[in-house]
């Protein structure tokens, strides 16, 4: 007779969550639209920084210099829009990333309890 062991579904969830934490974080290209995000986070003018004259209309209307355009990723990284959208899919799968769509604009913010949460998970294996 085979037993199996009984695991708390918020265990489950935290692990899943984890997983896709790790696994987004393992592309060099969400690192850097990561690494985006953080600076516009810290830097109310990092778009005028980064696009000049045109940073108003990469802007669109939103609101907060925090948050960024999927526009915004494909120019600084050179990318396709739907590379961007893939990669942005999975930011938001891990919760490492949040979105608020304004007409045909999407605009996304760093969820930073989410890499917090990462980083400490990764500091208990080390100690």
């Amino acid at each position: 007779m085979s037993r199996s062991v009984i695991v708390p579904a918020a265990v489950i969830t935290d692990e899943a969550r984890r997983d896709a934490v790790y696994a987004a974080l393992s592309s060099r290209q969400r690192r850097e639209i990561l690494r985006i995000l953080a600076e516009a986070e810290s830097n109310e003018l990092w778009a005028e920084e980064k696009f000049g004259d045109r940073a108003q209309d990469l802007r669109g209307s939103s609101c907060c210099a925090a948050e960024v355009c999927a526009c915004c990723f494909s120019e600084s990284l050179g990318l396709a829009p739907s590379t961007v959208s893939h990669h942005m899919r999975r930011l938001l799968d891990a919760g490492l990333v949040s979105a608020r769509k304004e007409g045909l604009w999407v605009y996304y913010r760093l969820e930073r309890a989410a890499l917090e949460d990462a980083a400490q998970s990764v500091r208990e294996l080390v100690s």
